[in-house]
């Protein structure tokens, strides 16, 4: 291979990776800004702690039944993380 060929194969994987990286820090913001939403809504007496549980419970359940029926992954990662969310916040709560 020249060393043309071998930079742009370098180029295009660090291109992937890129998209990845970012994909999943776009990710991440969405779960802490919906995270911060809740707890201001119940800050704010407009959600009980017992709906925002019940919103991650549900939340967490439609994305384990979107991955298992169509056997997206990441649809069951997502909804590890919503469970880890809803254990902290059950712990959390006095």
């Amino acid at each position: 291979m020249g060393k043309k060929r071998v930079r742009r194969k370098l180029a295009r994987g660090n291109i992937r990776r890129a998209k990845k990286m970012r994909a999943r820090a776009i990710a991440l913001a969405a779960l802490h800004i919906n995270e911060s939403i809740l707890l201001q809504l119940q800050a704010a007496d407009l959600l009980s702690a017992r709906e925002i549980a019940n919103l991650l419970n549900d939340a967490k359940l439609t994305l384990r039944n979107a991955g298992e029926h169509v056997r997206d992954k990441s649809c069951v990662a997502a909804s590890n993380i919503i469970e880890l969310m809803l254990e902290s916040y059950v712990n959390a709560r006095p």
